[in-house]
Order: C-alpha cells, then sequence, then structure tokens
C-alpha cells in the first residue's frame, strides 16, 4: 500500500492497479514545526512555502474528489 500521491500520473501504464478498498483512503494529520522566533534559512523558508502550498493543492484535490 502507497500513498495515491507518489503514483505515476498513469497508474495503468505501469500496471499499477488502485483497488477500491473499505475504510480507505486514510486520513493523516501532518505539522511542521520549527523554533518560535527564529529566523528560517532561505532553503527551510522556501520549503516551508512549498509545503504549504501543496497541502493547500491536495485539500482542494480532495474536496473536488480528484
Amino acid at each position: 500500500m502507497i500513498s495515491r500521491h507518489a503514483l505515476p500520473a498513469r497508474p495503468a501504464d505501469d500496471q499499477i492497479t488502485i483497488l477500491d478498498v473499505a475504510g480507505f483512503p486514510l486520513q493523516s494529520h501532518w505539522f511542521t514545526l520549527y523554533p518560535r522566533g527564529k529566523r528560517l534559512s532561505p532553503v527551510a523558508a522556501v520549503f516551508l512555502e512549498h509545503l504549504e502550498r501543496t497541502a493547500l493543492e491536495w485539500s482542494e484535490r480532495r474536496e473536488l474528489g480528484v
């Protein structure tokens, strides 16, 4: 079992089958933590922005049933 987000755009092309399983998809919560008041490095700041943007995109896709 792997996350659908880890699959290629067209799983069938790689002979991957997606099964409809009761109780799935599993919901999980992710958190980003860093010390309060600490300035993030430029790389860390860009990575945090990427995480936040991607989380929003996935949330919107989930609401659309994609």
